[in-house]
């Protein structure tokens, strides 16, 4: 079911939408304004995975009059979207990063907080490693650079 560039896809958008509302119900739980940035930037993904989505059931239209060689072109489009996002994701850590040091801000995460961080982190492994093995095989851009955009996700949690 999942095994398909929509399925995983899709499987995608069920995963992340259940994290942004983990990390929203921990960030009212514990008033950390960094679980709540990491849950604005998991409702980006989530935008990110619906182009995604988008793309891969669009490619997957057979050729027409209007598009002879197939639709396979929008996942380009897509795969462009998610590394722009990518970029700017890395960048606007990048300052917030900095921008804390700076400040001296102190880091304050409860065990709810860091519970939910876990969770995040595990299961954006498994998704993304999920994911780039069904998109190689099909040979999904698009797939891929959602995989690898939640990947790097990891890296910011």
């Amino acid at each position: 079911m999942f095994s398909t560039p929509k399925g995983a896809a899709r499987l995608s958008l069920m995963v992340v939408a259940g994290l942004v509302a983990l990390k929203v119900a921990a960030a009212v739980i514990t008033g950390s304004i960094s679980i709540l940035a990491q849950a604005v930037d998991s409702f980006l993904d989530l935008f990110a995975v619906a182009i995604t989505l988008f793309a891969v059931i669009i490619a997957d239209k057979p050729a027409d009059e209007e598009h002879p060689f197939g639709h396979g072109k929008v996942e380009n489009i897509a795969a462009v979207v998610q590394a722009a996002l990518i970029f700017t994701a890395g960048g606007l850590l990048i300052y917030s990063a900095v921008r804390r040091i700076l400040a001296g801000a102190v880091v304050e995460m409860t065990e709810a907080g860091i519970a939910t961080m876990l969770v995040s982190i595990i299961a954006s492994i498994f998704l993304s490693r999920h994911m780039i093995k069904v998109a190689r095989a099909a040979d999904s851009i698009a797939l891929e650079a959602n995989a690898r955009n939640i990947a790097a996700d990891v890296y910011s949690a």
